[in-house]
């Protein structure tokens, strides 16, 4: 199933989104099989391609932090310059972002001390008034309970890794469309294949994938149209054309030589 069958752009602009060189040649990028993963530089467009195709599909998302708040209003603006061509409207649409993800994560723990300590400081200054610490306290109990009851209280006593793979698994529903933005930043390589594994698997249950990567195990899923994004261009390549899948199959073979002392 393909939801996002293709983007067109069909308007131009000024600044950002329409200064970054594959966005700014962009004309029409195609979506032809149900996971699609996009390789590339840093700087190369892979992110802002990403935050244009969650605002034109209307994906969930946990926060909107991973992009700064100007450039989200760039991109808010910039999306009538494009249009985006489904196939289907899929049941569940989720965006899911490793570095939205921690942020929010460290967002949670520092409201939980924050709210932990103001109660602190209001029993030591109240005393045996009871009564008068309780009313002043309700306002940071009140955003304690509010914190647990949202998705990430039970994920702050995992590893970022561990939270960002249960995170995904209770998200990953059949029909839908998801689109994926560095995933690997919270993950191990064990992590990043199981990931792997739960995308192929979430394919047969009529699932999109669009992911955005530097990672050669997440780009190594057979079933993935690779599309490469180099020189303001977006270029359809096998695996082996990566650059770093050939970076690192070059460093397994020479580690020792790289790391060794000149003398």
């Amino acid at each position: 199933m393909l939801y996002i069958k293709e983007v067109r752009k069909n308007g131009s602009g000024k600044g950002y989104p329409f200064d970054v060189p594959a966005i700014g040649n962009l004309e029409r990028l195609t979506f032809e099989k149900p996971i699609t993963v996009l390789c590339g530089d840093n700087g190369c467009g892979k992110t802002t391609l990403v935050e244009l195709l969650v605002r034109k599909a209307r994906l969930d998302r946990i926060c909107d932090t991973a992009v700064d708040a100007f450039r989200g209003e760039q991109l808010d603006a910039a999306t009538d310059a494009f249009t985006v061509v489904r196939e289907a409207i899929p049941k569940k649409r989720y965006f899911f972002s490793a570095e939205e993800f921690i942020k929010y994560i460290e967002w949670v723990e520092s409201e939980k001390r924050a709210a932990l300590q103001a109660i602190a400081e209001i029993d030591a200054e109240y005393g045996d008034n009871v009564s008068a610490a309780a009313l002043a306290k309700m306002p940071h109990c009140g955003t304690l309970a509010d914190l647990s009851g949202l998705y990430a209280a039970d994920l702050i006593r995992s590893s970022h890794g561990e939270g960002y793979m249960a995170f995904f698994e209770s998200r990953l529903k059949p029909d839908g469309l998801y689109i994926m933005d560095e995933p690997e930043g919270a993950l191990t390589y064990a992590n990043q294949y199981l990931l792997a594994m739960h995308i192929r698997a979430a394919v047969k249950a009529n699932c999109q994938f669009i992911v955005s990567t530097h990672s050669p195990v997440l780009a190594a899923i057979p079933e993935a149209d690779i599309i490469r994004i180099k020189d303001g261009a977006f270029e359809r390549v096998v695996y082996e054309q990566l650059d770093d899948v050939a970076f690192l199959e070059m460093f397994m073979r020479r580690r020792a030589q790289l790391f060794a002392d000149d003398e």
